[in-house]
């Protein structure tokens, strides 16, 4: 980690620069679980300022309610509180929990075009946002967008996995694709702000909390996506 250095069996030594511009107190009225959401929170803020939604009472498509999907609603909600979100995901009871956590709708791959385009009037999404990953999530993502739509990677694909999509469609209906990867200083700031104001609370999306000796046992509920979030320690 750049500007964090560790001795042997020591205290973590982290520079000056990082402190200066990275490090922040947090309130007492902000829980640590919470605030461990601050810098995933920016990637996913990174991401939606790429998107470039114009309407504040437009549509976005989260595609996957894993932790990260559903990171993405929340601030979604927080930053742009009239937009519309639509939730997919092949798990029911994910589903649920997004309508719960504040969706307009929650449905699954199969169901999501007919969805898409009853809450639009028919036009699409102006955002498609892939917090799974992968060219068959990436091709269901684009055949829910609008016309001048923007499609966000999130997520990581397999090794040397292309894209695999119909070029001429893509061009005609003006698509966007873009990539977002980490997130800025002044991401992380604003996303401070949030949860600092309680505008999100991202520890609802905690449902397991392990000791450390029990972390093989959280890679395994995480890989069987019997988890959202797990807390170690």
């Amino acid at each position: 980690m750049s500007g964090v250095q560790r001795e042997p069996d020591g205290p973590i030594l982290i520079r000056p620069r990082a402190v200066s511009h990275a490090a922040r107190i947090i309130p007492p009225a902000v829980s640590d679980e919470a605030a461990t959401f601050l810098e995933p929170g920016a990637c996913v803020l990174r991401g939606i300022f790429a998107a470039e939604i114009g309407a504040t009472d437009g549509c976005a498509v989260v595609i996957g309610a894993g932790s990260m999907g559903l990171l993405h609603l929340l601030v979604l909600r927080a930053h742009m509180p009239n937009l519309s979100v639509i939730v997919i995901d092949p798990l029911e009871d994910r589903c649920r929990f997004a309508l719960e956590i504040g969706a307009d709708a929650a449905c699954n791959p199969s169901e999501s075009p007919g969805v898409v385009r009853r809450m639009t009037s028919g036009l699409g999404a102006d955002a498609a946002f892939d917090t799974v990953g992968g060219a068959e999530v990436l091709l269901s993502a684009m055949n829910v967008l609008r016309p001048g739509g923007t499609l966000v990677l999130f997520a990581h694909a397999r090794e040397e996995e292309p894209a695999g999509f119909e070029l001429n469609p893509f061009f005609k209906n003006e698509m966007r694709l873009v990539a977002t990867y980490s997130g800025s200083i002044d991401e992380q700031d604003q996303v401070a702000r949030m949860l600092f104001a309680g505008r999100i609370d991202p520890s609802k999306l905690i449902t397991h909390r392990l000791p450390l000796e029990r972390a093989p046992e959280a890679v395994g509920l995480a890989r069987s996506r019997q988890a959202l979030k797990i807390m170690i320690g």
